[in-house]
């Protein structure tokens, strides 16, 4: 996925800055254990079948699990105006 960058220098900083803000305010929104699983998962990079030993479950819940996460986070993502407005374009493509 490809977005260009803003006209203004000025105005792109502050878009990112933006951006930054609705990630960090979408991620403080989650519980305290799916927010430990996304960053087990998707930031660290551990393995569904670690991660599920680690919590106790099957790997196939866990999957299920970071994928209503990741769902989660795209729906309050895409409830921020910058964020919609930023990825207009393919947001509209994929509907």
């Amino acid at each position: 996925m490809s977005c260009p960058p803003a006209e203004d220098p000025e105005e792109s900083v502050l878009e990112q800055l933006s951006l930054r803000d609705a990630v960090a305010d979408a991620l403080d929104n989650l519980e305290e254990d799916d927010r430990w699983i996304f960053d087990m998962l998707i930031v660290v990079r551990l393995s569904l079948r670690f991660v599920g030993r680690v919590v106790g479950v099957p790997k196939t819940t866990l999957a299920r699990r970071r994928d209503r996460i990741v769902a989660d986070l795209q729906e309050q993502l895409l409830e921020n105006p910058v964020v919609r407005e930023r990825f207009r374009d393919h947001y509209d493509q994929t509907l």
